[in-house]
């Protein structure tokens, strides 16, 4: 992640237990939530100019929101393991700067059928060299903040997040 040493923690970021609370009240939307912050990190070296972004936010599905086919943009992961291509379970796609896990967790507006939880990580510069590892590192990042919130919001089980990654696969 380039050459950046150390990060600053930006303003608007919360805690788990904020952020927990924040999705639970979540009032209408029309197709997504407000985005809840859990990091914003800049770097501060002098010589970089990068940042990572977690942020998780409520939204309603769509039929085309479930793209089960890798291409050579984006990266689809079957985090259960078990190689189906279920809209019921965990869904896990990544770029080289982005990562997003769609699961449910029938906490406030996720009791709404068809309104899933997101988990996003986001970077800006911290990949110039284009590592080709980065949209399984991004996602692991992300697996494990959403696997953090769902326990925090009581949907774990719920969720069918795995408890551990293990290997990713990648959907074809």
């Amino acid at each position: 992640m380039t050459q950046s040493q150390r990060f600053v923690e930006a303003q608007g970021a919360k805690g788990l237990a904020a952020a927990a609370s924040a999705l639970r009240q979540e009032a209408d939307f029309t197709r997504r939530g407000s985005q809840v912050n859990l990091c914003l990190s800049k770097t501060s070296g002098s010589n970089t100019n990068g940042s990572l972004e977690i942020y998780a936010q409520w939204l309603k599905t769509r039929a085309n929101d479930y793209n089960w086919t890798s291409n050579q943009d984006s990266t689809v992961f079957d985090i259960v393991g078990d190689g189906k291509k279920d809209s019921g379970a965990p869904y896990a796609y990544a770029a080289p700067a982005f990562a997003g896990i769609l699961f449910h967790c029938p906490q406030g507006p996720g009791s709404t059928k068809g309104t899933v939880l997101t988990m996003n990580i986001s970077s800006y510069h911290l990949n110039d060299a284009q590592n080709s590892r980065a949209p399984e590192l991004m996602t692991r990042i992300a697996y494990d903040a959403a696997v953090k919130l769902a326990t925090q919001m009581g949907c774990l089980k719920q969720s069918k997040l795995p408890e551990h990654l293990g290997t990713l696969k990648k959907f074809a």
